[in-house]
């Protein structure tokens, strides 16, 4: 654990680079409170976004300078129209009750560190995935490029001028690896943490504040709810490892609050004027598209419920014909764009199965531990309780409706296949984990709810008992003790075997195999201590071939040097797929086709390991494996079975 006191650095700059950006721009739309801290980290991530779409027009290369300059004329606009904003009733940003709100945030953030730390293992350990190879190398693209711009991340399609896709998260990793000076690894798991035990904390807590009435012993509750959730952020970071869709999944609760808090009759506790709701729901909206473009599909879900139940409203407020008209043609509008989502969206994997029915969907998705063994029915039992009691007490009922359309969703991917899933689901890909994190924005909520009730119950009923006490020794004691009761049976409750589950899913991925292990992972521990050694070997400039199958493709992330294959996936001219194919048995005829491609070493980590090697996927690359017998190749570097080869081609 030791060793993560070097990640500290990064973690910081992190932190800083989604929170303070925005944070000015939060301020001057009179945001106030836990508002505050969601709105700046939304509007730093719309900055950091709209940075790395200007920066490559105006020929400057990415780094930290374009987020400023985007930030600080966000914030002259800001202060420009502060001016036409009414003060919030709440007064001032902070207040010793609003300071108190970080208690629930940091806690949640504790644990879910303490988990992911403990997941991770390592500060510069990989997953050892599919996607995990394409994220980390794209964020050592945008080192090398300078090139942040999602229309520009032409990486696996290096013949394609415009390449269009969601750079966000890279980009984030890409100027705290530049700025700490360390490797796009540990720069990723840094961001990692911050993302989970961060963002996704103020998020989810922020959301979860006014269906708790604004009490800090429900937002407590909810914190240990948020970071004992399986379903996320721990599931997407086993599955894939979807890192944009951590990162867009942690923005939904932000856009999901203000929306709310916009379109809730107003009050006098809310933490800004009605028009910076409405500024920070669509920044923070933006900002997940950037991320990852299903989650603003996720919000779609998630917001459906509460645009209803505001149009039941309408009618009865008494308002003048043409207020009414004015919210009818904004509601309509709202279910016509959601509409022309659904009806656009092309996605593939429309063939993905999965054991079990609707049914068993249904029960996996009320379980709150979906796709792992281990079941989580103690939250179960709070979450339902708490859908119970909002029905009974008949208030803000559309979260439950959110929360039963999540559960549906979740099902219609595990129990379904076809049109028919696809005309629902295949925003995600048809992907059950994608629409399973999804469960947690609504659950936690729900939980903390009940949660709640068992406080105050538990309260009263000491306040009843016989005590030689005084009244005030009582009053400020019993609710403490109360609350610290409360708190230790869910964080005991909670954390079960469910974590324990997903964590050691995440683990496995992260751990680094000997190489006799009986089932070895992508990388040996000698394959991954030759990594580490590239950038000392391999002169800046130079470009590598090798088998992206068996590891060799994460050469990009820790060394930074340029490589022929930088993914599984990519598309390749015909002189890469003759090298691909042959390299072994080419001899020195091999020299033209390296000689156009740049190519000037070659490394050999032989067959194969990775969990889900194909061999028909995979075969296009068999030349690149043990290639110690073509004459121009002169090893440089061994690691047991692992070699490095320079190119001699005379």
């Amino acid at each position: 654990m030791t060793a993560w006191l070097a990640v500290v650095p990064s973690l910081l700059l992190a932190t800083a680079l989604v929170t303070l950006p925005g944070l000015p721009t939060a301020y001057a739309l009179r945001l106030r409170g836990l508002g505050l801290v969601a709105g700046g980290i939304a509007a730093s991530l719309a900055i950091i976004a709209v940075a790395s779409l200007v920066a490559p027009f105006a020929g400057v290369r990415w780094g930290l300078l374009p987020v400023l300059v985007c930030a600080a004329a966000l914030a002259v606009v800001s202060l420009v129209v502060r001016r036409w904003l009414p003060t919030p009733a709440t007064g001032r940003p902070f207040s010793r009750g609003r300071l108190l709100v970080a208690l629930p945030v940091l806690l949640a953030g504790g644990i879910i560190s303490i988990e992911i730390v403990r997941a991770i293992q390592a500060p510069e350990n990989v997953s050892q995935t599919y996607d995990a190879v394409f994220h980390l190398n794209a964020a050592a693209f945008i080192m090398q490029t300078g090139d942040a711009s999602p229309l520009h991340m032409n990486m696996a399609v290096p013949h394609q001028t415009i390449a269009v896709y969601p750079t966000l998260w890279h980009s984030i990793v890409a100027i705290v690896a530049g700025l700490t000076g360390t490797s796009v690894p540990l720069a990723t798991n840094a961001v990692t943490v911050v993302v989970a035990a961060w963002v996704w904390p103020v998020a989810v807590l922020f959301f979860s504040a006014p269906f708790l009435a604004g009490r800090r012993s429900g937002l407590l509750f909810a914190g240990i709810f948020a970071a004992t959730s399986s379903a996320f952020p721990y599931l997407l970071l086993s599955w894939g490892v979807l890192y944009p869709n951590v990162l867009a999944n942690a923005l939904v609760p932000i856009a999901l609050g203000f929306t709310h808090l916009a379109l809730r009759p107003p009050l006098q506790t809310d933490p800004a004027p009605r028009a910076a709701l409405w500024v920070g729901a669509f920044g923070a909206l933006g900002a997940t598209a950037f991320a990852q473009p299903n989650g603003v599909y996720g919000y779609a879900v998630l917001v459906l419920p509460l645009i209803v139940a505001y149009a039941t409203r309408i009618g009865r407020r008494g308002l003048p014909l043409r207020a009414r008209m004015y919210r009818w043609s904004g509601v309509l509008a709202t279910f016509a764009v959601i509409a022309a989502m659904w009806i656009v969206v092309q996605n593939t994997d429309s063939d993905k199965r999965y054991a079990g029915g609707v049914v068993t969907g249904i029960v996996g998705a009320l379980s709150n531990a979906p796709l792992i063994p281990a079941k989580a029915w103690f939250v179960s039992l709070f979450v339902l309780a708490g859908a119970a009691l909002l029905l009974l007490w008949k208030r803000h009922r559309w979260i439950v409706l959110s929360y039963g359309l999540t559960v549906l969703l979740y099902a219609i991917a595990i129990g379904l296949t076809g049109p028919l899933r696809d005309a629902f689901t295949v925003a995600w890909y048809n992907d059950a984990a994608r629409l399973a994190a999804l469960l947690p924005v609504a659950a936690v909520p729900l939980a903390a709810v009940s949660a709640m009730l068992l406080f105050d119950a538990l309260r009263l009923g000491l306040a009843r008992l016989p005590s030689p006490l005084p009244s005030r020794v009582r009053g400020s004691w019993y609710p403490l003790i109360a609350l610290l009761a409360v708190a230790a049976i869910l964080v005991t409750g909670a954390r079960g075997a469910n974590i324990g589950s997903q964590i050691g899913w995440m683990s496995g991925l992260f751990s680094t195999s000997p190489p006799d292990k009986d089932e070895p992972d992508m990388l040996s521990s000698d394959e991954l201590a030759l990594l580490e050694r590239l950038d000392g070997e391999v002169p800046e400039g130079a470009r590598i071939a090798g088998d992206p199958w068996n590891g060799s493709a994460y050469a990009y992330a820790f060394s930074g040097r340029a490589l022929l294959f930088p993914h599984m996936a990519a598309q390749y001219d015909t002189d890469a797929a003759a090298i691909a194919a042959d390299l072994r048995n080419m001899g020195p005829s091999a020299c033209t086709y390296l000689d156009r491609l740049g190519i000037d070493y070659v490394l050999d980590f032989g067959d194969p390991n990775f969990a889900t090697y194909a061999a028909e996927n995979s075969q296009q690359f068999a030349g690149l494996r043990h290639v110690s017998q073509n004459p121009i190749l002169h090893e440089v570097d061994r690691e047991g079975e692992a070699a490095l080869y320079r190119v001699e081609c005379g």
